[in-house]
């Protein structure tokens, strides 16, 4: 299917997903005049007004809508560096990180270094909203104290003066120092996002828990269920699926099935690989690589 096509298929699919959507809690304002341009730093009454540009709004979509999976709330630092996020889930089974660079957005207009709290909650119904090729502003109004996002629509973005704003209260969010784990890890395999997501499905039909086995020469995804249900698929070195495989030596780990599926059903549109690294009795480490930057996401493993 030529590539123009299958965009504009994805986007009559993302128009009829959020065709019925109910309007997120918060503020809204819409304009269709023209020249709608950026969000400048002074907003309304003289307030500064802190926002990031993606040009493509399939990247923060996502990104929000895989979030959302597990965290119920956290804390933004936003920055002339980037926006980051560093967060447990309320189990504290998993860990996110999130790093999206400013050299990697269109514009960034931003000054000082501000944490904004967010409930997922109400922003995956705004992020439900965003088409494929839509650009996207997200920041921070200073003067209303609230969380922003503008969805420019239309194929001129900006340009065409058509957009939505909302604004969503900021919410207090309980800063942790939250360390990433410093672990050596003797198996990392960079694979197809296809072939990764499909094995977990198959899975998912089987058990709430799925086994990763690997040695220098193959690599295993397996699950068992009751009644003897069983399910096993395994990968040669050699794959095609793998862009990289480097296993040192034999290691297996299980691990909660919804936690990882969840995370990788959302991510999935925006990656074309998955980079999947564990050890014995280790948390499993798993990095999704997107055009505008990356997110990593460790999962504790569950007994064998």
């Amino acid at each position: 299917m030529p590539e123009e096509e299958e965009g504009n298929r994805e986007d009559i699919e993302e128009e009829n997903e959020t065709a019925n959507e109910e309007v997120a809690e918060g503020e809204e304002e819409e304009s269709t005049t023209e020249g709608g341009g950026s969000i400048t730093q002074e907003g309304v009454g003289g307030g500064v007004v802190y926002t990031f540009t993606f040009p493509k709004g399939k990247d923060i979509r996502y990104v929000f809508l895989s979030l959302a999976q597990v965290l119920n709330e956290a804390l933004f630092t936003m920055s002339p560096d980037g926006i980051s996020l560093r967060a447990v889930d309320s189990s504290k089974v998993s860990l996110v990180i999130l790093n999206i660079p400013s050299t990697a957005l269109e514009e960034v207009n931003i000054t000082d270094t501000v944490k904004v709290g967010i409930l997922f909650d109400t922003v995956k119904k705004l992020a439900r909203r965003i088409r494929a090729k839509d650009k996207v502003d997200i920041g921070v109004d200073r003067g209303r104290n609230r969380f922003l996002m503008t969805i420019y629509y239309g194929s001129k973005g900006k340009e065409s003066g058509m957009y939505r704003r909302f604004y969503l209260p900021i919410v207090d969010v309980a800063q942790e120092d939250i360390p990433e784990p410093k672990i050596d890890y003797p198996v990392r395999i960079r694979m197809s996002m296809d072939a990764f997501r499909d094995a977990l499905t198959m899975a998912e039909d089987i058990s709430d828990a799925v086994t990763f086995a690997a040695d220098p020469e193959s690599f295993v995804i397996k699950a068992s269920g009751e009644g003897g249900r069983y399910y096993e698929v395994q990968y040669q070195s050699t794959d095609e699926s793998f862009q990289e495989f480097s296993v040192s030596e034999r290691h297996e780990a299980s691990y909660s099935l919804d936690y990882i599926i969840n995370m990788n059903s959302q991510m999935a549109p925006i990656c074309e690989y998955v980079t999947i690294e564990f050890a014995t009795n280790k948390p499993i480490k798993l990095t999704y690589e997107f055009a505008s930057g990356s997110l990593t996401y460790y999962v504790a493993p569950r007994a064998l």
